[in-house]
Order: C-alpha cells, then structure tokens, then sequence
C-alpha cells in the first residue's frame, strides 16, 4: 500500500461544524466547498503533528451526522452512559485501554481528557449518539495521532449487529480526509475480534500486516489495517 508520495486535497476546508458524508449517498451536501480539487499535491507536510486538526474540530459545535447517528464531542452528561456501556466486559475486553471494572471517575476523567485533546487538535473523539431518542451515549469513536493516524472506536453491546458501527467509522473516515492532508489511516484490530474487522474492511480498509498488541494485550499480536487518501478518494 502506497502510504507517501502524492494525495488528492480539498479544495478548501469545511465551512459549517456540522455536515453530512458520502456514507449517506449525499456527500457534501450541506458544504458545497468541501469538495475535493481533482488536483495532486506533494504531502511536504509534517501529517504527524500533534495539532493535525484544523479549528473547524476544536469547537465542541463540531458534530457529523449520518443516517441513524450524530458524532459529537463528549460532555459531562454522557460519563454514567458511558461507564456503564464500556464497563460491560464484553466490550472492554476487545479494547486495549478500557480498564476493567470502569468507574464514572474513569469515564469522567476520559471526557475531560477527550475534551482538551480535541480543543488543541491532537485528537478527534466523538461520542455516538441516536437522532432519535434521547440522544445519549451509545459509545465512541476517534482518531488518535500521537504515533501516526490510528482511528479507534467502541460501540455499547445493546447496540451491536445494527451496522452502527460502520456508519460511525464511515462518517469519521470522510470527516478525517476532507479536514485534514494526512495520506493514510490505520486501524487494529484483535485476532479475534471478527466483527470489527469485517467492519474495517467493509469500509475500505485493507489488511497491513501484525503488530505486537498494546495494553491488556501484551504479548499477543493485532492485526493492522490501513486506508490511504488515494483509495478512499477513488471509493467516494
């Protein structure tokens, strides 16, 4: 897989926080100049650093929107939602960092974490959310960028086998792209965690190898998957 030379860029970035993708069939609708130039540029850019997010997602307005869902930065109101999805050990145990029991203190102290992290555009984590109901947390979703570009997401047991996941990482994937000149993505997945793989390669992503596994893992190995800004640009 071709992770350097040349990638398609936007022609401009988004100009409103909250916008549709492709994944619904109307990509940019609601953001006419997010569409992409057709043009190559050199990537003579450091896609590594650690403010990789332009200021368009470092305002807790930001918010994407799919079919089913809204992705939205994490608020206080969402750590009883969220400690008690990811503490179901059928959850945390697929993820490298989750602790187990998880406490409202853990998931309090991920929220404030999340939420400076996203304020300096070192990361991007949302919460997913239903349009309908409530719109609480039913999980979350994220692009972490302190060793590369590794996207990474949970989603709360109750709401497995709907295709929530996929529109989620569908959403994220376009939003990744279109605000920011990475050339690639990546994700992990355990050996046997089949579902998130069949998710990731659903998207777009492809197999890249083994890695040793972080966290709760160690000593086992994750299976890497990686999409670059060409091959998604060609499937939009």
């Amino acid at each position: 897989m071709d992770w350097s030379p040349e990638a398609l860029s936007p022609r401009e970035a988004f100009q409103r926080p909250s916008f549709r993708t492709k994944t619904d069939k109307i990509f940019c609708q609601e953001t006419s100049s997010a569409k992409l130039s057709g043009g190559r540029v050199p990537l003579c850019f450091d896609w590594r650093a650690p403010d990789m997010f332009p200021d368009l997602a470092r305002d807790d307005v930001f918010r994407l929107e799919t079919r089913r869902l809204w992705l939205r930065w994490p608020q206080a109101s969402d750590a009883r939602n969220l400690a008690a999805l990811a503490g179901d050990w059928e959850v945390a145990r697929f993820t490298a960092h989750i602790p187990h029991p998880y406490t409202l203190e853990d998931a309090e102290r991920f929220i404030r974490d999340s939420r400076i992290g996203n304020s300096l555009g070192r990361h991007l984590r949302l919460v997913m959310t239903l349009k309908s109901g409530d719109r609480s947390a039913i999980g979350m979703i994220g692009v972490q960028t302190d060793d590369g570009s590794n996207l990474g997401y949970w989603l709360g047991k109750p709401y497995w086998r709907q295709g929530l996941a996929g529109e989620a990482v569908g959403a994220m994937i376009d939003a990744f792209f279109l605000v920011t000149k990475a050339p690639a993505l990546t994700a992990a997945a355990m050996p046997e965690n089949a579902a998130s793989q069949a998710v990731l390669r659903r998207i777009g992503f492809r197999p890249a190898g083994e890695a040793p596994a972080p966290g709760r893992h160690h000593g086992g190995k994750a299976l890497l998957f990686a999409l670059d800004r060409e091959s998604w640009a060609r499937a939009a």
